[in-house]
């Protein structure tokens, strides 16, 4: 799990579309990264994470969330998973909004603010900001009747998904449906031409929780129990997933509002084949790996819950990665996924999905081993301790010392001596790379320009300084005293807790 905190204008509180162009459907597959990055249960929570208050010193929650540092927050990772190389999906667990004061501001202020002179909703203006590929329907959206769920769902900017709600029994859904703006589910095809498939799930409770009207749920029985009526949603959520594959999808995502994340782990995934991820939302519950940062006040998530993704055997046998994120705008989860040349999400040896964690500073002795092997001696000095610094920086640390020691490789010509420095410094980190090769003039001469021209505009070190400018710090390149050539990233973290 990645988990980022946010915190007043621009701090990470403790949470995380590119259009799709759609390809021909001959499209071959390839190798691709995905990134998912999902939220769910946000409630109207647009102030912050206390409710009402926001920057309050006497309570500490209020400095964390709200619906403009969310928004902040996950154009931030989209940036950072898009900077490398990752086709993005950004995933709505469901009840996007909850009746109530800050609900009632909408239906008070915005009832002929959308273009079309009707409805608008304050929590559907984040949505359309942010740009979710997918929602799907929760309890929530229902609170008010079927009217104002398919109204919000109208105007929200995303596809509102739901497998087992029969859009035929209420005109405004069923219009919702004809438009394309709502349905069981959808694929998404990636600018590589690979198909995702997403569906959607909602809880088979709505009409004991919620107010759906006339909406009938398929495969309900009002005198079933529970469990009964969760057992009758598998072979609605298979026919999808079937259906989906049978279309070219060759990954599957299933976004479920059970209530509790529980009940996919029991009662829904054990009897399916063919998902690889479920997002679950409806329980609030915080599912974090340890070491994940928290908001303060927030408890380490029990087992099963602290391990992100959860990872569950399907009726094949095979791995499905379970992954939820908390309320009210005050997480979000990043889940990394590799594809391969058929676009399907790679397995270990063991059968379960590849999901192997973005490289950080850890593996810096790595990229040193790898100059060594080359024949230059290289060197890696750490001063300090890391303390709370965001795996996004890590990795962004990385990358600047991995591009920096590539094109001392390639345009350096034959350096007797390369040497890597990472400080830890109060609220902020910095590495370093020099080296004693021909240096800056010797670069601008034989073909590296495009990585190190003097005026630091070359395509490698453009995508170092997009990386470090990313987190607010700043990236210096040139001539290293003495000879040789020096490239430098200042991190800040201290927001970024």
């Amino acid at each position: 799990m990645s988990l980022s905190s946010a915190r007043h204008p621009l701090r990470r509180f403790a949470a995380m579309l590119v259009a799709v162009a759609l390809l021909p459907l001959q499209a071959l597959a390839v190798p691709q990264s995905l990134s998912i990055l999902h939220v769910g249960d946000q409630e109207s929570w647009l102030l912050s994470a206390q409710g009402n208050l926001r920057d309050d010193p006497s309570q500490a929650s209020s400095f964390y969330g709200g619906i403009d540092r969310l928004a902040a927050v996950i154009a931030r990772e989209e940036a950072l998973a898009l900077s490398e190389g990752r086709f993005v999906l950004k995933l709505n667990a469901g009840d996007a909004f909850l009746p109530g004061p800050r609900f009632r501001a909408s239906l008070d202020n915005l009832g002929a603010a959308y273009f079309d002179g009707g409805q608008d909703f304050y929590d559907a203006m984040a949505m359309r900001h942010i740009d979710f590929t997918a929602t799907v329907f929760g309890n929530h959206e229902f609170d008010l009747g079927p009217a104002t769920a398919a109204r919000f769902a109208e105007v929200s900017g995303t596809k509102y998904l739901s497998a087992n709600i029969d859009y035929s029994s209420n005109a405004a859904f069923e219009a919702l449906a004809a438009a394309g703006t709502a349905g069981a589910s959808m694929i998404v095809e990636t600018e590589l031409g690979n198909k995702v498939g997403i569906v959607g799930l909602t809880t088979p409770r709505l009409s004991t929780i919620s107010s759906p009207g006339d909406v009938r749920l398929l495969n309900f029985d009002s005198s079933a129990t529970e469990e009964a009526n969760l057992a009758a949603l598998v072979p609605l959520v298979q026919a999808q997933v079937d259906a989906l594959r049978a279309g070219g999808a060759t990954a599957v995502v299933l976004m479920s509002h059970l209530q509790n994340v529980e009940n996919e782990l029991a009662r829904v995934i054990p009897f399916l084949t063919g998902v690889d991820v479920v997002v679950s939302g409806g329980g609030h519950e915080l599912m974090a790996n340890p070491g994940d940062p928290r908001i303060a006040g927030d408890l380490a998530p029990l087992p099963p819950l602290n391990e992100y993704p959860l990872v569950v055997k399907d009726a094949a046998g095979q791995s499905v990665l379970t992954v939820t994120a908390n309320f009210g705008n005050r997480y979000v989860g990043v889940l990394n996924l590799s594809l391969d040349d058929e676009g399907r999400v790679l397995r270990d040896s063991d059968g379960a999905r590849s999901h192997a964690p973005a490289p950080g500073l850890a593996d810096l002795p790595r990229l040193v081993d790898d100059v060594r092997a080359a024949g230059v001696p290289a060197t890696l000095h750490v001063e300090g301790t890391a303390d709370g610094v965001h795996a996004g920086i890590e990795l962004s640390a990385y990358r600047v010392v991995q591009e920096a020691l590539t094109n001392v490789l390639k345009h350096a010509g034959k350096p007797t001596r390369i040497d890597v420095t990472v400080r830890h410094l109060p609220g902020s980190l910095t590495v370093e790379v020099t080296d004693d090769g021909r240096g800056l003039a010797a670069r601008s001469s034989n073909g590296g320009a495009a990585d190190a021209p003097a005026d630091g505009s070359g395509h490698g070190l453009v995508g170092m300084r997009e990386r470090v400018e990313l987190w607010g710090g700043e990236l210096s390149v040139g001539p290293a005293p003495g000879g040789g050539y020096r490239v430098k990233a200042l991190l800040p973290y201290g927001d970024a807790e």
